[in-house]
């Protein structure tokens, strides 16, 4: 009996951080029974396939071009050579194609040792061997991307995309396909689509979702695709890398700023989250549903630092009528750190324009801080506002009553004396 595996299952993981290190690419998959294993450093490509007694090893140097059925293989370049070695049930074969005078591609072809001529049942045999490279692997995918188009157009490489479960290879299939001009709406979210059904690295969505961003930036329907398939990357850099793509290079409306908003707030990072709503607020418009969905994203924020720097923005940049002012209110009293709650209250309560109902429930926020000198602060700012009336000042009494220090209290309705008497009463 032969070994099943060419690598027992055990020891493939323990290569994988040499294959990291060494700056090449490496692949592993297994259900139990077939094994795929693949590693590249950029040269030479090595792939493994092990499957009960069967196992097939294929070496792959330079660039090489397989035609879809394996009847025309070309090795591009000087030194570019393919060879496979199988060892199944059927006996053992072996594959060498190299490059002859003139780069037409020589074929050397035994069976258990023996020369054999490559004769129909052997091209056989090599058609399913390159047509599961095609499936599985990106050997060749550059040449093959580029006779798809010609032969097929944008629609003959998707619909051949769609067959692929190599990360990379979907990777150059599209970056060839964006390549060209005018593709349509409809071309370009089917990319988005296959893109997000079938890469897996979060870098290689990343790398396609980015690029997609950069077409056609006024297309609603492919922004809200974009977004949405970034929804589904597991790294937060690379989640908040499409989502500052879109933001840059799109144009949000209030119809993709609410899943724009949505897809920012299933990123993990507090940091990351911080990062692209703070930037999107220079970009995004600015309506009642809008920041709506910008304040629902920076209260899933856990840190209170990165909570109140998206407030902050907010705050500067958004423009913020009656409506987001209140909500952003909200979203202050959801910080769990008192401090920072101060900071932003602080600010508002100077700069805020004069609206008695804003001000009216930012000192209610302000009579749930659990500290006197927070509170202080707050009330203070409030009272050096120009223009203040009695019901306003009547409001900030009720608010100095909840203070628990009495010296703090003391002092504070010393100031506020002062304002009543400056208004006759």
């Amino acid at each position: 009996m032969r070994p099943a595996l060419l690598l027992p299952p055990i020891l493939l993981p323990l290569l994988l951080p040499l294959a990291a290190c060494s700056g090449g690419s490496w692949t592993y998959h297994s259900d139990g029974y077939t094994t795929f294993t693949s590693s590249s450093d950029g040269v030479t490509t090595s792939i493994q396939y092990a499957q009960g007694d069967n196992s097939r090893q294929i070496r792959v140097i330079g660039k090489v071009d397989l035609s879809e059925d394996g009847s025309d293989v070309r090795l591009l370049g000087s030194g570019a050579s393919f060879g496979i070695k199988e060892d199944g049930w059927d006996g053992k074969r072996r594959l060498d194609i190299s490059r002859g005078d003139g780069g037409a591609s020589l074929y050397r072809y035994q069976i258990d040792g023996v020369e054999q001529e490559f004769d129909a049942a052997g091209r056989a045999w090599f058609a399913g061997v390159v047509a599961e490279l095609h499936r599985k692997t990106s050997v060749g995918a550059a040449a093959r991307a580029e006779r798809l188009l010609a032969d097929g157009g944008p629609d003959g490489l998707l619909a051949a995309v769609a067959e692929v479960e190599s990360s990379n290879a979907i990777r150059i299939y599209i970056g060839a396909l964006l390549k060209l001009p005018d593709l349509s709406s409809a071309q370009l979210v089917a990319a988005v689509d296959v893109a997000a059904a079938k890469v897996s690295s979060s870098s290689g969505l990343e790398e396609i979702l980015v690029d997609v961003a950069g077409e056609r930036g006024e297309d609603e329907a492919l922004t809200v695709r974009i977004v949405e398939a970034a929804g589904g990357i597991s790294s937060s850099s690379s989640h908040g890398a499409v989502l500052q793509a879109v933001a840059r290079d799109r144009r949000l409306n209030s119809a993709s700023a609410r899943p724009y908003y949505r897809s920012a707030a299933a990123i993990s990072s507090s940091s990351t989250k911080e990062e692209v709503l703070s930037s999107a607020i220079s970009y995004a418009p600015r309506d009642d549903a809008s920041m709506g969905a910008y304040f629902d994203a920076a209260d899933s924020i856990s840190s209170s630092s990165s909570h109140g720097a998206v407030l902050d923005a907010a705050l500067l940049h958004g423009e913020l009528g009656q409506a987001g002012r209140l909500r952003w209110l909200q979203s202050v009293g959801k910080i769990s750190s008192t401090s920072t709650r101060e900071e932003l209250l602080t600010k508002l309560l100077r700069t805020t324009p004069h609206d008695a109902v804003v001000l009216t429930a930012a000192l209610g926020v302000v009579r749930q801080l659990s500290s006197s000198s927070s509170q202080e602060s707050c009330v203070r700012a409030f009272l050096s506002r120009d223009g203040l009336d009695k019901p306003l000042l009547r409001q900030a009494e009720q608010t100095i009553d909840t203070i628990s220090s009495s010296s703090t209290r003391e002092t504070l309705r010393d100031v506020l004396i002062e304002k009543m008497f400056a208004l006759g009463g």
